[in-house]
């Protein structure tokens, strides 16, 4: 899955509805968190309501705090991880690999149909 933000919110709201989320929570992991809290007053942790998370995704990771575009989590993140209400699955995304890496209980669920690229792999 691409790692682009515009291209996660399909999935992301497939996941949502396919285990019942009633929320989503993101966290940027690099840069560190130091790095926003240090430049911009805030941490970059935000937790979304699942129902709108395909309305509100975009406005919340292009957030820019202060007016300041170096502070958007689209524009600066480099590793993120996402996680819906249920826990029953979770998103690693990193901008140097442009992918992002998906677990979900369901291995054939909606959001492999949602306009981006899925390769299945298995864990044992």
């Amino acid at each position: 899955m691409s790692v682009q933000p515009r291209h996660r919110r399909p999935v992301l709201q497939a996941l949502v509805e396919a285990h019942n989320d009633t929320s989503v929570s993101l966290a940027v992991l690099d840069p560190a968190p130091a790095y926003y809290r240090d430049n911009y007053g805030s941490y970059p942790v935000f937790t979304l309501p699942g129902v709108t998370i395909d309305d509100n995704y975009w406005d919340a990771v292009t957030f820019e705090p202060g007016g300041d575009p170096t502070g958007s989590v689209a524009y600066t993140a480099n590793v993120v991880a996402l996680v819906g209400s249920s826990e029953r699955w979770a998103v690693w995304a990193e901008r140097s690999w442009d992918m992002a890496l998906v677990l979900s209980q369901h291995t054939n669920g909606a959001w492999t149909s949602a306009g981006v690229t899925f390769l299945q792999l298995r864990t044992h």
